[in-house]
């Protein structure tokens, strides 16, 4: 009983889209319209999708340079120092680097590839 009933709504249900689509057939003069958008939507971004973007661009692009710099100040600049006395250097103000410092390009490489991701992709939003 039950599955009759299932069977004879989803029956109804496609009886009417399939009327629905032979009346939108007759509506238009060729079966197939050309379109310049995408069928997929999130291939057409909207307005707030490219601002979200920039936006994210931005952020990814301050945090990337922020990371490159602590990995510059706590190991790059004194690559040198820290690769003579084997474990740890001392710096004119005080500071201990030691090679732990070069972990400070691990997120900003990762920040920087998500950076160039959304630069291409607000590139060929536009």
């Amino acid at each position: 009983m039950i599955h009759t009933l299932i069977h004879l709504y989803f029956q109804t249900i496609y009886y009417q889209y399939s009327k629905n689509q032979v009346k939108q057939r007759k509506d238009t003069t060729t079966f197939f319209q050309p379109s310049y958008r995408s069928v997929f939507p999130s291939m057409n971004p909207s307005p707030a999708c490219h601002f979200k973007a920039i936006l994210i661009l931005i952020i990814v692009s301050i945090l990337a340079g922020f990371f490159w710099w602590l990995f510059y100040e706590r190991y790059y600049q004194y690559k040198e120092c820290i690769e003579a006395a084997a474990s740890s250097c001392l710096t004119a103000q005080g500071d201990n680097l030691t090679s732990g410092g070069m972990l400070w390009a691990a997120p900003a490489m990762l920040l920087s590839g998500l950076a160039l991701y959304y630069l291409a992709r607000v590139i060929r939003q536009h």
